[in-house]
């Protein structure tokens, strides 16, 4: 299985973010988006899936949030810290 590279510029066009944030997330989740070489001109490279599945959790999260933080009615939301399934039972 052949596993794409790109740098930072690449994968901020690839989803839809700033190329600071792409940074910020190598930083924050070297786990989830771990740096795998550099290329030319000295960029870092990281393995394109990985910062699509990255990106889409992230997303995933803001969402829940958003929708937590405007209509907390409409959405049952876990308090601050604690799962839902920590909330229901």
């Amino acid at each position: 299985m052949t596993r794409w590279l790109a740098d930072t510029r690449a994968i901020a066009l690839i989803t839809g973010r700033k190329p600071a944030t792409i940074r910020s997330w190598a930083h924050r989740y070297p786990h989830r988006l771990p740096r795998r070489g550099t290329g030319t001109r000295c960029r870092a490279l990281y393995d394109v899936e990985e910062a699509e599945q990255l990106a889409m959790s992230l997303a995933t999260l803001e969402n829940r949030d958003a929708m937590c933080n405007t209509e907390p009615s409409a959405v049952a939301c876990p308090p601050a810290g604690r799962t839902a399934q920590e909330s229901s039972g």
